[in-house]
């Protein structure tokens, strides 16, 4: 919690209210000089000014701002006492900011490893002006907090940009004429942490189709950078390969290595065949392979949900000789092949074991629904409202050819 920048900045503002005022913001500028206003910590013994002081306070931050010149305090990191004067010359903005009852702010700069990030601004509504007591209280409280406030924002900015480069990376899936292919990536939302999920899709040039699955260890922006580099080789290694899924993994081991790779994940690699004799029968095969990853769920069109669980191999990026296995299962038309992360299932204190066979057994209620609906579905019914870890999650339906959801 203590990089939870929500967290932080409500401690913060919740100190200087109603301390020193009845609203507070704490504004931050990236290493661009663009300003954000992160959080206002709004209180007012009457109901009715608190709620318009939560709805105009960033609009009265930007008057007062004209009265003192727009950031200056960020620029120069001095602190400002500041009265308002609705007719003051050229105040057009004081008026504003007397509208919503304010008579003065407390403006001053946060500062952490040699430079000013970011300004505290408190807001009156006292008859009472600010005096150098209070100044010196509200610098106190953002020296005390700057640190604090600097960190969280700096890992938030970490997180937005892990993300971003997930999305980027996590492409749409392609839909065969005989599959439907539905995906889905979620990233944490309990704290500020990301981790490096993905999933894949891809269809060959003989027309075979490979789905992935897969997680690198770790929660930062290296796991997701770590993921890109292990998605794209096995991207690149199974197109151009006629192997087995074994045998593309194992390529993707000697690749990590060789390459001086220091990431390590698990992954599932499955690959859907049909021979010319299944393809006159409607019938079809999906071949995987395991890297200590949970274990593929297949729903058939009746309800009935099978655990492919079968012997796992070691995680990618442990060393370049592991001799990794090949299963196989039959895949039948209208069945539905669902792959997915720890973050779906992994709870404290719950087994794993225990966590998959709840999954699957709600997966069983969700048979008949379109395949976007069954993800978004999935999704829904199994995660907490507050889900401590990343999920991708894809789901595979074999279709007669040219029929669509």
């Amino acid at each position: 919690a203590g990089l939870d920048l929500d967290t932080v900045l409500a401690t913060v503002t919740s100190i200087a209210v109603p301390a020193l005022g009845q609203a507070a913001l704490v504004r931050t500028a990236d290493r661009h000089g663009a300003v954000t206003a992160r959080a206002a910590s709004i209180h007012h013994e009457d109901p009715a000014w608190e709620a318009r002081l939560r709805e105009h306070a960033t609009e009265a931050v930007q008057a007062l701002d004209a009265t003192l010149g727009d950031g200056q305090v960020l620029r120069t990191g001095r602190s400002r006492r500041v009265v308002v004067d609705p007719v003051a010359p050229g105040a057009r903005s004081g008026g504003r900011a007397a509208e919503l009852g304010l008579t003065g702010a407390l403006c001053v700069p946060l500062r952490a490893h040699g430079r000013v990030f970011g300004e505290l601004q408190v807001l009156s509504q006292s008859p009472e002006p600010y005096t150098d007591e209070d100044l010196a209280l509200a610098e106190e409280l953002a020296d005390r907090a700057a640190l604090a406030l600097d960190n969280a924002v700096l890992y938030t900015e970490q997180r937005e940009a892990a993300v971003a480069l997930q999305q980027v990376l996590l492409t749409p899936a392609p839909q065969p004429d005989d599959l439907g292919i539905a995906v889905r990536y979620l990233p944490a939302t309990a704290h500020a942490d990301v981790g490096g999920d993905w999933y894949d899709a891809f269809v060959r040039t003989d027309g075979t189709t490979l789905v992935v699955i897969g997680d690198v260890v770790g929660h930062d922006l290296h796991a997701a950078a770590g993921m890109g580099q292990v998605r794209s080789m096995l991207r690149v290694l199974g197109y151009q390969s006629d192997g087995t899924p074994a045998d593309v993994l194992s390529a993707v081991d000697r690749a990590v290595s060789g390459l001086g790779v220091a990431t390590m994940a698990t992954a599932v690699l499955a690959r859907v065949e049909q021979t010319p004799a299944q393809a006159a029968a409607g019938e079809r095969t999906v071949r995987w392979s395991n890297a200590g990853h949970p274990p593929p769920l297949l729903l058939h069109a009746d309800g009935e949900v099978e655990v492919l669980s079968r012997p796992s191999d070691p995680l990618i990026g442990l060393g370049p000789d592991f001799r990794r296995a090949d299963h196989e299962h039959p895949l039948p038309t209208g069945s539905t092949l669902v792959l997915y992360t720890d973050g779906l299932v992994e709870r404290r204190g719950q087994h794993l074991g225990v966590a998959i066979t709840a999954l699957a057994r709600t997966l069983r209620g969700l048979a008949g629904l379109p395949l976007e609906e069954l993800c978004d579905a999935l999704l829904e019914r199994t995660l907490p409202g507050a889900h401590e870890d990343d999920v991708a999650l894809l789901a595979l339906r074999a279709r007669p050819a040219g029929e669509r959801d």
